[in-house]
């Protein structure tokens, strides 16, 4: 991929980050060991790719890539055979605290907090400081999806705020479909795509050989109904849980996830191409938008994503909302107990007519909207669109 560009490693600066964030449902199912076969997969694959720990705990600040309990170490080892990519290193730590614990208590031990905005920033800053030598960036998270990053925040906030396609690892056995479903469901009440799940199998087995590898291959089965279920065509994979880490099984690993790397080299490329510029082309000869002439064509910016105030763009700038888009938004984006409500409702009763038919949400809502109206007014009516009104 890289011999192509007769311009050097600059042709990628300031493009939109090209990333796959690596999660768990737990912590200790194989995600680190993962991270670094994915990324022996895609360098013999001719992809220039890093992996990135953006919160490594239980290592001092610079021994990130010496301790024995280091991430880096670990994706180092995976690619020592590997030709090198010039510019490149193997791996990156952005921050690194001593205590091996949740990040956020690891952080506060040191005085710090963590917030997902700037974590978001130093990996976005880390893409820019390799001017291009790097073409895809594995960046792993701490722990599962809902490890804190502070009193307010997750490890999702951190996923949503980069707004990266998630590769999810879990461990294969007793309980496994639990784990897994409860994160796939988390991932997508945030709205964040999945590249692929991956399973482990756990250790020890806790059933016989015959009954464990019968629950194996059921959790697989299952978890691609679901997902099929859902129209999500992620591959889900199985790999082999290797007593001792060396070069002949980080090979046989990576050979095992060579689709999924190949898989990720069309994506990086595709999103390389798909510019803001491609969208407003799109939108322009498909969409006539309010206030403006179809005729005389409107500037426009591509949105990519909301939260609180702001309004992400594609290119990853963010536009402060003052006029609550327009109206529609008076508590901002993304208000998580907004969120919270919507789902709830969501997942019990979306919607049903009104017509001969009634529900509590809409008598709750009549009687505490009738607290607060003058004497005289003693029915509330509910109108869901203007011909109602």
């Amino acid at each position: 991929m890289r011999g192509a560009d007769s311009t050097g490693g600059t042709r990628r600066r300031g493009c939109p980050l090209c990333a796959v964030f690596v999660s768990g449902t737990g912590t200790d199912v194989g995600k680190t060991v993962l991270t670094a076969a994915l990324l022996r997969a895609l360098r013999l694959a001719g992809v220039a790719a890093q992996a990135v720990k953006p919160v490594q705990t239980g290592v001092p600040a610079g021994e990130e890539y010496t301790a024995q309990q280091a991430d880096a170490r670990v994706y180092a080892s995976a690619v020592a055979d590997l030709s090198p990519v010039p510019g490149l290193a193997p791996a990156s730590v952005l921050r690194s605290f001593s205590l091996p614990a949740s990040p956020h208590l690891a952080a506060a031990c040191q005085g710090k907090r963590l917030k997902a905005a700037e974590l978001a920033q130093d990996v976005l800053k880390h893409w820019e400081s390799l001017n291009g030598a790097a073409e895809l960036l594995l960046l792993e998270g701490a722990g599962g999806l809902c490890v804190p990053l502070n009193e307010r925040e997750d490890m999702l906030d951190l996923m949503a705020a980069l707004d990266l396609p998630v590769l999810l690892v879990g461990g294969n056995g007793l309980g496994a479909l639990n784990h897994a479903l409860l994160s796939l469901a988390a991932l997508r009440d945030r709205g964040l795509g999945l590249a692929a799940l991956a399973l482990i199998p756990t250790q020890p087995a806790t059933v016989g050989a015959e009954d464990e590898a019968r629950i194996l291959a059921d959790n697989l089965r299952m978890l691609r109904a679901r997902l099929a279920r859902s129209g999500c065509d992620a591959p889900v994979l199985e790999l082999p849980r290797l007593a001792r880490l060396d070069g002949a099984a980080w090979q046989r690993l990576a050979e095992a996830l060579s689709p999924l790397a190949e898989k990720l080299t069309h994506w990086a490329e595709r999103a390389r191409g798909e510019m803001a510029a491609d969208l407003v082309a799109r939108d322009h000869g498909t969409v006539w938008h309010p206030y403006a002439s179809a005729v005389a064509l409107p500037p426009l910016c591509a949105a990519r994503s909301s939260h609180d105030n702001r309004i992400v763009l594609t290119d990853g700038r963010e536009l402060i909302d003052g006029m609550s888009s327009w109206w529609s938004a008076a508590h901002g984006y993304n208000h998580p107990r907004l969120l919270a409500a919507l789902r709830s409702q969501a997942g019990r009763m979306p919607h049903v007519m009104f017509g001969g038919l009634t529900h509590a949400p809409a008598v709750d809502l009549a009687e505490r909207l009738l607290q607060h109206m003058p004497p005289g007014l003693e029915r509330v009516f509910f109108a869901d669109s203007g011909s109602v009104a």
